[in-house]
C-alpha cells in the first residue's frame, strides 16, 4: 500500500471546488487524514485568496497513476484550465507533496500555501541543511503572513 500527501488548492469558488475535489478523491482512494483548511493570499499572481488543504491518502496506485488517473481526472472534471502563468487563479489544483515518505515538491520550504497545510500532517518533516522542522516554519509563517484557518469543514 502506498501513502501520499496531496495538496488541494482553489481560488475560484474555492469552498465548492475544494469540497467537490475531496468528494471525487474519496471515490478513488482512501483518505486517511485531513489538514485544517487554510485561507492563504494568492502567491505569484494577483487574485483572490486560495483555500488550501492537505490530505493523506492510501492507495495501491503508483505515483504516476495518482498523477494521471486521480489528479488529472479530478482537475479535468472541475474545469481546471492551465495557462501560461502557473500561478493564475484556478478552479482546482492538486499536487503530490510526499509519496511514501519521499518529498516530491522540493520547493515546499518557500511556499506558505504548501507549508501550512502539510505541517498539519507532517509536522516533523525536516528541511535539508538546517533541519528546521516543518511545524517550526509554519509557526513563523502564521506569525508573519495574513493567513488563517477557515471556519468550518470542507468534508461532507
Amino acid at each position: 500500500m502506498n501513502s501520499a500527501i496531496l495538496l488541494i488548492g482553489s481560488n475560484i469558488e474555492p469552498e465548492r471546488n475544494s469540497r467537490q475535489a475531496i468528494s471525487l478523491l474519496q471515490s478513488m482512494v482512501r483518505i486517511e487524514r485531513f489538514s485544517r483548511p487554510w485561507v492563504i493570499p494568492s502567491f505569484g499572481s494577483p487574485g483572490p485568496d486560495f483555500i488550501n488543504i492537505a490530505v493523506q491518502i492510501s492507495t495501491e496506485l503508483s505515483k504516476e497513476e495518482i498523477k494521471q488517473d486521480v489528479i488529472g481526472t479530478i482537475e479535468n472534471q472541475l474545469g481546471r484550465v492551465r495557462q501560461g502563468n502557473k500561478n493564475a487563479p484556478r478552479t482546482i489544483d492538486l499536487d503530490i507533496i510526499l509519496f511514501n515518505g519521499e518529498l516530491i515538491d522540493k520547493d515546499i520550504w518557500r511556499r506558505p500555501y504548501v507549508v501550512l497545510p502539510v505541517a498539519d500532517l507532517a509536522p516533523e518533516l525536516a528541511r535539508p541543511g538546517d533541519h528546521l522542522l516543518l511545524h517550526e516554519i509554519a509557526d513563523g509563517l502564521q506569525a508573519s503572513l495574513p493567513v488563517r484557518v477557515m471556519d468550518g469543514s470542507l468534508r461532507d
